[in-house]
């Protein structure tokens, strides 16, 4: 037996015979737990998350569409968080609301940003006027959310019921996907989803004992497919200041124009329920 040989093999290299060779770590398989060795970078495509058993695991994620469209069609749920406004925050000062809209594996997949007049911002509130493109991250504006003035002194509340409509694109051709209209009602809150043709196809019920959740209904208002929901923010965020996060689940058999349409909704629910922190306990 040779002198190597019987000192073992210690991983450090021998004078004269070179560096020895390292043992090379194996790939993470697909679904399967990282058991203590090094591991590899991760793919555009893939997630790390802990399993069931605390382990983590590596995912594949699809890639995402650069169509929303799209998105909407192979999607079940979404999340919106709205950014952080500092000078709100700290003075009050009312200003454009914006929001990342990811996927249900956290992955940025559209931007929503407003656009309206200071003047409605400071006067009116949560009952401003607004237009908001929704826009993919290569910089195509998928749709247009539009919200009318409806904010007069001399009306009473019940005469300024909120609507908001979904347009194609950046709106400019007027083909409207589909529309939410708020509805009369004391003790719940309740909302009309249409299709593009002024059509009923769900309603949005929002009851007064659980006022962070909003059920997706069907026309008679009987059966829930799906929710829009807020999640809590932290002490502090739900404090001082106006942002919030959301989560929508869509009804399965709705189609991508109804979905964009739910989406508005989710927006023209935070501004009327939840835009303003002192004025959010009011739910009739």
């Amino acid at each position: 037996m040779s002198e190597r040989a019987g000192q073992g093999f210690t991983g450090q290299p021998v004078p004269g015979q070179g560096v020895p060779v390292q043992a090379i770590p194996a790939m993470p398989v697909q679904g399967q737990p990282l058991q203590g060795q090094a591991a590899a970078p991760l793919g555009p495509n893939q997630k790390l998350i802990k399993g069931p058993d605390g382990q983590q695991q590596v995912i594949d994620m699809p890639p995402i569409p650069e169509d929303l469209m799209q998105l909407f069609a192979m999607t079940e749920r979404l999340h919106v968080k709205q950014h952080i406004e500092e000078l709100e925050a700290f003075i009050g000062y009312e200003t454009k609301n914006k929001y990342s809209i990811m996927d249900m594996y956290g992955r940025q997949v559209a931007y929503a940003a407003e656009q309206s007049e200071c003047f409605e911002r400071q006067m009116c509130g949560n009952w401003r006027s607004f237009s908001m493109p929704i826009v993919l991250p290569n910089g195509q504006t998928a749709f247009t959310l539009q919200r009318p003035l409806k904010c007069e002194p001399s009306c009473i509340w019940f005469c300024l019921l909120q609507e908001l409509h979904v347009l194609r694109g950046n709106g400019s051709d007027g083909i409207r996907l589909g529309s939410i209209y708020q509805e009369y009602s004391l003790f719940q809150r309740w909302f009309k989803v249409c299709d593009g043709n002024g059509n009923l196809v769900y309603r949005i019920k929002g009851p007064c004992c659980h006022p962070w959740t909003f059920r997706i209904m069907d026309v008679s208002g009987q059966t829930e497919l799906g929710r829009i929901s807020k999640k809590w923010s932290g002490f502090v965020q739900e404090l001082f200041t106006d942002a919030d996060n959301f989560n929508v689940v869509f009804p399965a058999d709705s189609t991508p124009e109804i979905r964009a349409t739910l989406m508005g909704g989710l927006f023209l629910i935070d501004y009327l329920y939840f835009e303003n922190n002192c004025e959010s306990d009011d739910f009739d």
